[in-house]
């Protein structure tokens, strides 16, 4: 085996320059290539005539044609000794044959000396943080060759578990922060769960990351990722991948064409279920679409078995819509009228399950709903894409009137059935079996949503979907509330058929304060308080109300981690029929010494918490940089020697004075500052909840209890334009060049309904918060707790040449831009807006632009009305959380 010890030379990364040369020939004891690759000879004479082939079927290639032609380099890339951009576009690359270079450390032989040799991993963990990347690369390979069935043999697959559990997962080995949470470009021991982030290169935090995170999508561009579900909640959960523009890609850019015929029921009428075929040139979409590697397995294992990924498509669903009433179908479902239907649910699954996989327990179809519309779906269609059979039932829905068992399907053909009926799916007793699921969705306007006791069960199943990954016994008791909440929504049980039997809580402890949870109602005890009792009550219950909220969402409190993880947590099983009876709870338990939480000694989270002041604000925009000297910068390149302006003086612009211009003594530069500042200042003083340094500090003119009711707001920024200085030699930047961020402060955005609180003043009781984010039952809550707001600081580090296209807009606004997000695109657009247009409207168009736009989106309103039925679809997560056949 080669040499691993730490003084070997790093593994070649970054440039194919510190390989081969890209002139020379190919040697004929050259490295061998990565499985599946094979160099073949050429007709010509000469080396330079050999080409590098791969199976396609086994290696995914998103190399442009140019980087395919260009032999030496491809040669450097698939033998393994050379990491370099290429390698997040071609993969997986899995290395058989041990060699004496670098690139041996991604082979499988050393991979397996890895796990099985305890000085190995000793030695591993010295090594650098480039070469431990090199070795998470080959990991992130193996991966993704397991993800095509039949690729990776079962000791390769037992191979990949064992090196999950092994590899450093630190920050800025192969972790970073993205959207909220902590991702890695490979397995690690605590980030196993797979997701799908689209244009991931962009947004990373540097360029040397590029090389590690695989995109597995061209269009649109998707990369893989890896999160820690301890970091996750109902509200992202799910991975819903927009897949439009796939589908434009494969059709064409036509729009596709679906035709359903041979409707008859299954049995009989009287089940109202239905069979239909789905013919059309273009049914093959729907194969391709299910072949595609984003297959990830279930979070709720103990209820479902086998694999899925959800997608968005208003394209496939305007095209079933069509195919829907042009067939007979609406006419033979007996719970809807025909006249109701209003389209396809474009949120779709493609479920797959092998024989061997675990069966889709009994289950009632979550229904989607927008009460705005009175929309809501009646109907589950299910599209079957390969033919099977299985005895036991592929499916067995539980019919009131007459159990239905159908135990074969074929393909392309469609089962459409009432979402009242509990159903069981089963795999294929031979074969895999794949089927893609949506809904029809009716205009309805007699849906009831006054339903507390449904709106209860669902809250209480999403919030317990979260550590129902790591506790078999909360899973089933979530699951047993998705399928009574959905009862209920149908009216199969008239209440809750579990009230007064033992449900399942989470008491939970941080710092001093306590409480007992079922995801809907939270119960705080009483605590002793000191000072005017009056002020102190209403500041403990907006405390608490913000523990809730914190809890509730799994908030992602910046490096200190998600909520949930800091909190003590025991699960219990008690009898709770009245308020008094989950005081007493709390109450017969002792509390735990707070000096017992090591990962709280430096971060001040427990309640009381910190309000936010004045004095808090001014010392955030201290900027060291401002004390230091300044220092003549050298001369440009692009400046004459023989320029006749005046290094002495600092005078009105760097276009004039480059190497003496001091933005610390320019107006210009500081009228842009003070508006960076008002930005940064009102964004502040905007937020409900900040952390400032390790201090959770609440803003209470964002946090307001009126009668039994707690409020959270959160008002946007005022729209904020540059407006360019008239010197600065007609550059593509002004004043904004100087303004930089030299910090950012984490700050929670809560888009929610009120909670709602009820006070025990007697002994022995304190307050009950229900936190109903469902409106009874459906969800209307949007969190953000990735949010953070750039603070602005004068610099005078500044790039020698400005290139438009980079630096437009300053260092400072391009970084709101950066993590404000599309919603917020309009509080900045005059931000960025190409000097000398004629934009009057900040939007970074002329204005003849803006009125022909207007003009089409006119006519677009006019021709489609599906359209803005579907594009402004709000519940995809929540429908998708809970997961059905």
């Amino acid at each position: 085996m080669a040499d691993t010890s730490p003084d070997r030379k790093r593994p070649r990364t970054g440039s194919v320059t510190n390989g081969p040369h890209p002139d020379d020939p190919i040697p004929a004891f050259a490295r061998p290539l990565a499985r599946w690759c094979r160099i073949t000879p050429g007709n010509g004479p000469g080396q330079q005539e050999q080409k590098i082939e791969w199976d396609t079927a086994k290696i995914k290639c998103f190399l442009s044609d140019k980087e395919r032609s260009d032999t030496p380099k491809l040669r450097n890339l698939l033998d393994g000794s050379v990491v370099d951009s290429s390698s997040s576009r071609i993969h997986p690359l899995l290395f058989d044959t041990p060699t004496d270079g670098d690139e041996n450390i991604r082979s499988l032989p050393f991979l397996r000396s890895l796990i099985s040799d305890p000085y190995l991993q000793q030695q591993y963990s010295t090594w650098n943080t480039e070469k431990k990347r090199v070795v998470g690369l080959a990991v992130r390979d193996l991966y993704l060759a397991s993800t095509t069935p039949g690729l990776l043999t079962d000791d390769e697959c037992s191979l990949l578990v064992k090196l999950a559990e092994v590899l450093d997962d630190t920050s800025g080995v192969s972790i970073i922060e993205m959207q909220g949470m902590t991702i890695s470009f490979h397995p690690t021991p605590s980030r196993k769960v797979a997701k799908f982030i689209e244009d991931l290169d962009t947004k990373l935090p540097s360029a040397e990351w590029i090389p590690f995170f695989a995109q597995v999508l061209g269009k649109p561009r998707l990369f893989t990722v890896f999160v820690d579900a301890a970091e996750l909640s109902y509200h992202n959960f799910e991975n819903i991948i927009p897949l439009d523009s796939w589908v434009e890609d494969h059709t064409s850019h036509q729009p596709p064409s679906f035709t359903f015929d041979d409707v008859h029921p299954v049995q009989s009428p009287e089940t109202d279920t239905w069979s239909i075929n789905l013919t059309g040139p273009v049914k093959e979409i729907l194969l391709n679409l299910a072949m595609l590697d984003l297959y990830v397995p279930p979070l709720n294992k103990s209820s479902r078995g086998g694999a899925r990924f959800i997608f968005h498509s208003a394209i496939l669903s305007r095209a079933l819509t069509a195919a829907v009433r042009a067939s007979d179908l609406l006419n033979h479902l007996a719970s809807v009228s025909s006249d109701g239907f209003a389209f396809v649910n474009p949120v779709f699954r493609v479920n797959k399950f092998s024989p061997s996989d675990a069966a889709f327990s009994a289950h009632r179809d979550t229904p989607y709903f927008d009460a705005a519309r009175s929309h809501v779906s009646r109907y589950t269609l299910l599209i079957y894409l390969s033919a099977g059979t299985n005895p036991d039932g592929v499916l067995q829905i539980d019919n009131s009137d007459s159990d239905v068992m159908i135990d074969r399907v074929g393909e392309f053909e469609c089962i459409v059935m009432d979402q009242r009926h509990s159903h069981t799916g089963r795999p294929f007793t031979n074969g895999t079996k794949l089927f893609l699921r949506t809904e029809l969705v009716f205009h309805d306007t007699s849906v009831s949503r006054e339903n507390y006791e449904a709106a209860s069960l669902f809250s209480t199943a999403c919030y317990l979907t979260g550590p129902g990954v790591f506790d078999d016994e909360i899973a089933a008791y979530a699951h047993a509330c998705f399928e009574r909440a959905n009862a209920l929504r149908w009216s199969q049980i008239t209440t809750n058929q579990q009230h007064g039997q033992r449900g399942l809580f989470l008491y939970k402890q941080l710092g001093s304060t306590r409480w007992l949870t079922n995801g809907y109602d939270y119960w705080f005890p009483h605590q002793d308080h000191t000072g005017d009792a009056i002020d102190q009550r209403k500041n403990w219950i907006i405390d608490c109300a913000v523990l809730a909220v914190l809890d509730y969402f799994n908030a992602k409190l910046a490096d200190h981690g998600p909520f949930r993880l800091l909190c003590r947590t025991t699960t219990l099983r008690e009898t709770i029929t009245c308020t008094a009876d989950a005081f007493r709870v709390i109450s017969s338990r002792e509390a735990t010494p707070t000096t017992t939480s090591p990962s709280l000694s430096s971060f001040s989270i427990s309640a009381p918490f910190h309000r936010l002041t004045t004095p808090d604000i001014a010392p955030l925009f201290h900027n060291p940089e401002q004390q230091k000297e300044f220092t003549k910068r050298p001369r440009p390149s692009w400046e004459d020697s023989d320029d006749s302006d005046s290094d002495e003086e600092e005078g009105c612009c760097p276009a004039h004075t480059y190497r003496t211009f001091n933005a610390f003594h320019s107006a210009d530069v500081a009228a842009e500052y003070t508006k960076c500042l008002g930005f940064c200042t009102h964004r502040l003083r905007s937020a409900p909840i900040l952390l400032l340094g390790n201090n959770i500090t609440l803003n209470e003119s964002q946090i307001e209890r009126v009668d039994d009711k707690i409020f959270f707001y959160s008002d946007r920024p005022r729209t904020t334009r540059i407006n360019f200085a008239a010197c600065w030699g007609d550059a593509a930047v002004g004043a904004e060049l100087y303004i930089t961020s030299h910090k950012e402060i984490p700050a929670l955005r809560l888009l929610i309904p009120p909670v709602l609180v009820r006070e025990y003043p007697d002994e022995g009781g304190g307050v009950q918060l229900v936190l109903d984010f469902f409106r009874n039952d459906w969800m209307v809550s949007s969190v953000d707790d990735s949010r953070v707001i750039p603070v602005p600081a004068v610099t005078n580090e500044v790039p020698e040449e400005v290139d438009e296209e980079v630096h437009a807009g300053g260092p400072y606004w391009r970084r709101v831009r950066e993590v404000a997000g599309g919603d917020d695109e309009g509080e900045i657009r005059g931000s960025f807006w190409t000097r000398g247009s004629d934009d009057e409207d900040g939007d970074g168009k002329d204005s003849d632009e803006d009125e022909d736009e207007d003009e089409e989106d006119d006519e677009e309103e006019e021709d489609s009305h599906i359209d803005s039925d579907e594009d402004e679809i709000d519940e995809e997560e929540l429908e998708a959380l809970k997961d059905d056949e």
